[in-house]
């Protein structure tokens, strides 16, 4: 089954969900009057000015919510899936399916199966080395002595591996 055929499944599907809410509203409009209710039945805009601006009964939200999902649904998929719609009822319905790999060695030759190896990439350039930060003897900001307590070693990059102290020198 193609997306041709899926297509028109959903529609069909979405076109009867629709059906059953404008009869469900029908079944109000007729009890008014016959006239409103064929109205409802036979004349969309009808229906969409009936429900939303005459139609004032008690359970009229589940009719008007499916009768408005199946046709707000059926037009997205006809104008989404219009080409794969065409090709079916045209009876062009192959024209959907991939083509086989005869056809696309006839379309592109031996080279459209194939892949060319790529070349092999450079390598990647070594990181540049960053310098080390000091203290250069100014106490500037909130921590001021936590430096030159360390020996001016400064704190590493947040998410960096923190380097292991060195040990003391036993005595």
């Amino acid at each position: 089954m193609n997306l041709g055929y899926l297509t028109i499944i959903l529609v069909v599907i979405a076109f009867v969900v629709s059906a059953f809410g404008a009869y469900g509203i029908a079944k109000y409009a007729f009890r008014i009057s016959t006239g409103k209710g064929m109205g409802v039945l036979l004349f969309p805009p009808y229906t969409f000015y009936f429900s939303f601006f005459e139609l004032q009964e008690e359970g009229k939200e589940k009719p008007i919510a499916l009768w408005m999902w199946g046709l707000i649904t059926t037009i997205l998929i006809v104008v989404a899936f219009l080409q794969p719609i065409q090709l079916v009822l045209s009876g062009r319905a192959d024209e959907l399916n991939p083509p086989s790999e005869e056809e696309l060695t006839k379309a592109y030759g031996a080279q459209g199966t194939q892949l060319e190896e790529l070349p092999d990439a450079p390598p990647a350039p070594e990181p540049a080395p960053t310098p080390a930060a000091t203290n250069n003897g100014t106490n500037g900001g909130t921590n001021a002595g936590t430096n030159a307590a360390t020996n001016n070693a400064a704190a590493p990059a947040e998410g960096a591996p923190a380097e292991a102290p060195a040990e003391a020198p036993a005595q």
